[in-house]
């Protein structure tokens, strides 16, 4: 879209007849690579582990669960482990773990679905998502 509008721009700038303005260039929208790139935001890790489970890469998500002091019973079976405490659990953290995270996108094997609401949440909407319609069926964005 860049491109394109660039060419009728140049393609019109020396034409004394025709005067053709496009306004400013339209940005182009960040790859999933560049919106994870830097230091991770809360809403980069919250997206993260989002787009973790949503593909199944169950390899890039760890669980932390933060017990007080005390006993814990951990009972083994077929199913998994369970530890089993008194009282509640002090907290419970899920987080991507960056490398395999990063590993993964760069592998680009990705449900398109999965990737727009990723780029969605990331964005809030604005970069590479289509525009808002009204409820008359226009498009734009303020009501």
């Amino acid at each position: 879209l860049a491109m394109t509008a660039r060419f009728a721009q140049v393609l019109h700038t020396d034409r004394d007849t025709t005067r053709f303005e496009l306004g400013a260039t339209p940005t182009r929208p960040k790859s999933l690579a560049e919106l994870f790139s830097g230091p991770w935001q809360s809403g980069q890790r919250k997206a993260a582990v989002d787009l973790a489970r949503q593909q199944k890469w169950t390899d890039c998500i760890q669980t932390r669960v933060k017990l007080g002091a005390g006993n814990y019973v951990l009972k083994l079976g077929r199913g998994g482990a369970e530890i089993v405490f008194p009282g509640d659990a002090r907290a419970v953290e899920t987080e991507a773990d960056r490398a395999r995270f990063t590993t993964r996108l760069a592998a680009g094997s990705m449900d398109p679905g999965h990737e727009a609401a990723a780029i969605k949440a990331l964005t809030g909407g604005r970069a590479g998502a289509a525009p808002r319609r009204h409820k008359d069926g226009r498009r734009g964005g303020a009501s």
